[in-house]
């Protein structure tokens, strides 16, 4: 946190993906962000054996939800990752997860 309360932020990384204007956001772009993010974080699971939560994260991907629907979406996702990745470091103790 800095010294204003507030968390730090990358505002540089946000515009890479949001653009310099803030009030010019495409309406879609969430849902293209997420898609995108749901991607890259399946295929790096997947490598580790999470099948259950790459399943979830496919749906997140080629789904098309109402906006507030996601972060349910998300939050089930993450629980299932969750109880994986227990599994996986009670399988493998020695990569200290």
């Amino acid at each position: 946190m800095s010294t204003t309360n507030e968390p730090d932020f990358d505002w540089s990384q946000a515009a890479s993906l949001l653009g310099d204007n803030p009030d010019a956001v495409e309406a879609d772009m969430d849902q293209k962000t997420i898609s995108s993010l749901a991607h890259a974080l399946r295929g790096c699971l997947l490598n580790f054996g999470f099948t259950e939560v790459g399943g979830l994260l496919l749906q997140i991907e080629k789904g098309a939800y109402p906006a507030g629907e996601y972060l349910d979406r998300i939050n089930q996702a993450h629980e299932v990752f969750v109880v994986s990745k227990k599994l996986l470091a009670a399988h493998y103790p020695s990569i200290g997860l």
